[in-house]
């Protein structure tokens, strides 16, 4: 499949969700598509809720610890949040560039950092990170890739809650964090109880929760309690 086919087809999934009630899986599902799609070792999203400072991060696909980089104000994260436009950082840039996002992407053995912000109208509510350990830079025509991606993965943080973001996301982004745990239970209960590798358990619940039109940690907890049999996700 070309590159072009599969941008195409990654967006078309994600927008999908965007148009569905909330979950913080379209999150999670963005970052994974993301680094596949750009060949990306990791990325991360950030959500502000005033446009000035960064106060939650998605944990990171890819490179652990990604998320932690943000925490100074020096870096590319903060420079995109502010201007609304992107920013990337290479290992290669002089040493007096981002020094302090420099020395933390260094202990991740990240060479190589984009950050895009997710627009809405006038206003950014927060950045997508991508890194990269392998390469030391990013391509503009990756970084406006990356860029569409910003843009459909903001349709799905704006289109339920932008009208109470400055009061709710955080807390209602923290408990979807916490319902992650379940899926990761799950996860680990279907593959252990089908034979099959943990990315294929994932795939079975999502599918499931698709076709029936529920959210993917209402049926995680579903296997968890022991309420929703196996047989059904074997041919999920």
């Amino acid at each position: 499949m070309g590159d072009g086919r599969r941008l195409v087809e990654a967006l078309a999934e994600i927008a999908t969700l965007a148009a569905e009630p909330f979950d913080v899986e379209l999150l999670h599902l963005a970052a994974e598509r993301v680094c596949d799609v750009l060949a990306a070792d990791g990325a991360s999203i950030l959500v502000s809720l005033d446009g000035e400072h960064l106060a939650w991060a998605l944990p990171a696909t890819g490179v652990p610890g990604l998320e932690e980089v943000v925490r100074d104000d020096d870096g590319p994260c903060h420079e995109a949040l502010r201007k609304g436009e992107p920013v990337v950082y290479s290992v290669d840039d002089p040493p007096d560039r981002f020094r302090a996002f420099a020395a933390r992407c260094a202990t991740l053995g990240v060479k190589a950092a984009a950050a895009v912000p997710l627009r809405h109208r006038d206003r950014t509510v927060g950045v997508l990170l991508l890194a990269r350990c392998g390469r030391r830079h990013f391509l503009s025509h990756t970084v406006a890739d990356a860029q569409r991606f910003a843009d459909v993965i903001t349709a799905g943080l704006v289109r339920e809650h932008a009208h109470r973001l400055q009061q709710a996301v955080n807390e209602q982004l923290q408990h979807a964090l916490d319902a992650r745990v379940v899926v990761e239970q799950a996860k680990g209960m279907v593959a252990a109880e089908l034979g099959v590798e943990v990315d294929v358990a994932l795939d079975r619940l999502r599918g499931f929760a698709r076709r029936n039109h529920l959210k993917l940690h209402d049926v995680a907890a579903d296997v968890v309690a022991r309420e929703l049999p196996m047989w059904i996700l074997r041919a999920s």
